[in-house]
């Protein structure tokens, strides 16, 4: 998984969370063996990043408050490191 983004890993994070807390179908990424290995690994990466931000920078993130462009960049500093940001 390669993000362009805070926002947009934020969103896709957002997206698979509530699709797998919906039950039901599968989301897309979970049809076939190698993309549901991916999407595992990228959820539980971006959680444990998200983690890493605390309460307040998740917050910043799901309203856009004043903290979101420094929490941005924070979270965007963390797919970086976990080479999740394309170049």
């Amino acid at each position: 998984m390669r993000f362009h983004g805070a926002a947009d890993a934020y969103g896709w994070y957002r997206r698979r969370r509530s699709e797998l807390a919906r039950g039901g179908a599968l989301p897309k990424p979970f049809y076939h063996a190698r993309p549901a290995a991916d999407a595992a690994i990228a959820l539980a990466d971006l959680e444990r990043m998200l983690m890493r931000l605390g309460r307040t920078g998740q917050k910043a993130l799901t309203d856009r408050n004043a903290d979101y462009p420094a929490t941005a960049a924070r979270f965007e500093t963390l797919l970086r490191e976990g080479s999740y940001l394309m170049p």
